[in-house]
């Protein structure tokens, strides 16, 4: 995620989770490919939880969900947002 380096800014991120669930279910091979996310098979379908830093990760997630041909069934977000905030100081 690219923020922008402005001196005396404060910059919030917002990391949200989400729940995803797919069509049929996922091979050992998806699964080396989904690092870091819980896969839960559930009947025909498979569910994926995540965690993204911001709307720009999620929209790049769902990319790679549609290059891979994954049909998504449902999304939802998970439990509440987070704050994270940084800022940069005066003197870098």
């Amino acid at each position: 995620m690219a923020e922008a380096d402005q001196v005396g800014c404060e910059h919030l991120r917002d990391t949200s989770g989400y729940r995803i669930e797919v069509r049929g279910s996922l091979t050992s091979e998806w699964l080396a490919w989904l690092d870091g996310v819980a896969v839960e098979p559930a009947g025909d379908t498979t569910i994926l939880s995540v965690v993204l830093a911001d709307q720009v990760a999620l929209r790049g997630f769902l990319s790679r969900l549609w290059d891979l041909n994954v049909t998504v069934v449902s999304m939802n977000p998970m439990g509440r947002r987070i704050k994270a905030t940084s800022r940069r100081s005066d003197d870098e």
